[in-house]
Parts: C-alpha cells; sequence; structure tokens
C-alpha cells in the first residue's frame, strides 16, 4: 500500500469522531462561530506575519517537516492556508468542537486543500491514533483551554502517536512572573477592560514537567510588547510591535522572561 492510501485509510478507518464528555466542546462551538469570518483570503494568512514570531517559528519547523502531520486543536481553519503555503502535504486535523471541524471543512473546501487534508472530531488528551503515526505533531493555542492534568496527558498523547525523532511543538500564552502579571491587571482595569479572561496562562514549570516524556525539549519566548495589541489590534500596529519585540530580546535577552508567547518544542 503506497502511502496516498495509508494516509486516506488512516482518515477513514482510524478517525471516527471520538469527543470526551464535559461542556468544553459547546463552550468551543459558540466560540468557532463567533471567530468566524467569511471574507478572510487565503492570501491574507499566508504568512502569519499578524499572528507574531512564535507563529513564525512554528512555521519554520514545519517547514522542514516531511511526512505526516497532526494538527492539534485546529479551530475553524485559520491555519490551513499558512501549514500549505510552508510545505505541508498532508495532514490531519482535529477539534472537540463538532462546530470547528464542520467550519474548518467548508474553509479547507473554499481554499481548495481537501486532498491534502483531513478533519475529525477528537480528544487531545485521547486521541484515535495508532503509535508512531506521524511525523510531526502541532498545536496553536490549545493547551491553556486544558486542565493541569489534561495538559500532560495530551502532551503524553502527542509523544505516543510521534514517530521516533518527529517534531511536536505548541504555541501557548505564557506566564511566569507574577508581579508582571498584576501589572497587567492593573493596567487593563484603569483602560477600563473588566472583562474576566475564560483561559489560563501556562508557566514554564507546567510545560517543562508536562513534557517529560520527550527526548529532547525547548522553550522558545517571544512576545514582550504582543501584549499591547489587546488595544491597538490594527495589523499595522501588529507588525511595528513584532519588529521592536524582536530588536528588544536580541539586545536585552532577560527581557523574554516577561514575553507572553512560548513555543514548546519538543522530539522523541
Amino acid at each position: 500500500m503506497d502511502s496516498e492510501q495509508s494516509f486516506h485509510r488512516l482518515v477513514t478507518d482510524g478517525a471516527g469522531d471520538v469527543l470526551s464528555p464535559g461542556t468544553q466542546a459547546s463552550v468551543h462551538d459558540r466560540e468557532a462561530r463567533d471567530l468566524w469570518d467569511e471574507e478572510i483570503h487565503p492570501d491574507t494568512l499566508a504568512s502569519w506575519q499578524e499572528f507574531g514570531p512564535g507563529f513564525q517559528h512554528l512555521l519554520a519547523v514545519v517547514k522542514r517537516m516531511d511526512g505526516l502531520i497532526l494538527d492539534v486543536g485546529t479551530g475553524n481553519g485559520f491555519n490551513l492556508m499558512p501549514l500549505a503555503a510552508a510545505g505541508a502535504n498532508r495532514w490531519i486535523a482535529f477539534d472537540i468542537s463538532g462546530e470547528s471541524v464542520r467550519l474548518a471543512r467548508r474553509r479547507s473546501a473554499a481554499w481548495q486543500l481537501e486532498q491534502r487534508q483531513s478533519f475529525l472530531m477528537a480528544d487531545a488528551s485521547i486521541l484515535p491514533f495508532a503509535d508512531a503515526t506521524f511525523d510531526g505533531v502541532m498545536g496553536v493555542g490549545v493547551l491553556h483551554h486544558l486542565t493541569p492534568s489534561m495538559v500532560t496527558q495530551a502532551l503524553g498523547e502527542a509523544h505516543r502517536v510521534l514517530k521516533a525523532g518527529g517534531e511536536c511543538l505548541f504555541v501557548e500564552p505564557i506566564e511566569d512572573c507574577r508581579w508582571f502579571d498584576r501589572l497587567q491587571t492593573i493596567v487593563k482595569r484603569l483602560c477600563g477592560d473588566t472583562g474576566q479572561d475564560p483561559d489560563r496562562v501556562l508557566t514554564t514549570g507546567e510545560l517543562s514537567a508536562a513534557a517529560r516524556p520527550f527526548a529532547q525539549t525547548d522553550l522558545l519566548r517571544f512576545g514582550l510588547l504582543l501584549r499591547l495589541t489587546r488595544w491597538f489590534p490594527s495589523r499595522r500596529c501588529r507588525a511595528f510591535l513584532c519588529w521592536i519585540d524582536r530588536l528588544l530580546l536580541w539586545v536585552f535577552p532577560p527581557f523574554r522572561a516577561l514575553a507572553a508567547t512560548a513555543v514548546l518544542q519538543c522530539r522523541k
């Protein structure tokens, strides 16, 4: 059986809808609908410039991956075109939200990517795939939606389904400095932002402990001034803040401890 036949057999035979019980799915269903933008064109997302240097680093690693990639918590399909632009030829994407999967399939069809990928509902902590199935595993803003125990389970499952020598990457929000976190809360209140963020942020210790099954683990930090995009959301401002970020973190490496985004990069 050639690789193309193996890919489609894996998608159709081993990828039945697997959804864990709980309320997370319905919550993410609502988020998927709220974040849907019918007018988004693939060209606007192809470089991921607007998502910051952490995502650009992930794409740079994806470019050197060869084989089948697993996209954990794909959401409603924002990352489809960037993955294709990075050279990913075959990948399987899943989400716990049925609505997200439906919208991602719709976006894939609109962008003519159906032959390169497949979608399913699944739980990151109980993956419906055999051991050593994938050459690469990636996720964008997924782990911070999970409880600490589920983060450990999700990374354990990512390790299990990854082939020997394969790479696993997750881009996540992170906060290790409590006083800086409190300062941000004060600034938000002074700016009139009294809303409660439903998601939590991760810590270096939590990610490092959860990634213990891997043979090699690196935690890269990005996005010091990108925190300001909460109040300055335009693409021009984001691009300018990304440029300033790179300069600051290059000149003053200790500032990385205050960066808001982490890329967890592991090798099996």
